[in-house]
């Protein structure tokens, strides 16, 4: 089966209200480039896109930063171990402390509209550019079993060949 696939475009708003008033805040739009660069931070349209579309590498990669700095900011971490996984489609990472290890893989997605429909940062076809986001309907296939299993006991005939059907089908 093809799986779509999205790119998202990422457009610059005009901050030049809010300028007025944070004083130090340029507007993006209205600034030439230089002055930004000079005068702020990098912003998170170069870090997270290539061009003007979100990249699912760089969003990746700025992702398990951002965790990592979080975590040692958490009362608990001088007793917890963190270690990333390397992953370029995912947030890999593995807490350990003395004998228990909890291990956990985020994937990045963004919305499509109000639906339960997303792209995701999981992998998609070799060579495909990093800016191509598939689409995962993931959210929207849990959210429909999560209704249809209220609707049955438990154990059901019902429910086991919609596990049945779902497996088949890679869901």
């Amino acid at each position: 089966m093809l799986q779509k696939s999205f790119c998202v475009r990422v457009e610059l708003l005009c901050t030049c209200m809010r300028e007025q008033l944070w004083e130090d805040m340029l507007c993006f739009l209205h600034h030439p480039e230089e002055e930004l660069r000079r005068k702020q931070e990098p912003s998170l349209l170069y870090t997270l896109c290539t061009g003007s579309y979100l990249d699912v590498e760089n969003t990746v990669q700025w992702f398990c930063q951002f965790v990592r700095v979080a975590c040692l900011h958490l009362p608990q971490s001088p007793h917890w171990h963190l270690m990333l996984q390397p992953s370029s489609h995912s947030c890999k990472l593995q807490l350990s402390k003395d004998m228990e290890i909890f291990v956990a893989e985020k994937i990045l997605g963004v919305q499509q509209g109000d639906s339960d429909i997303f792209v995701g940062s999981q992998p998609s076809q070799a060579g495909v550019p990093s800016t191509v986001w598939p689409e995962t309907c993931a959210v929207a296939e849990a959210t429909f079993f999560r209704h249809i299993s209220r609707q049955f006991p438990q154990d059901s005939w019902h429910c086991r060949c919609l596990q049945l059907l779902s497996s088949s089908l890679g869901v």
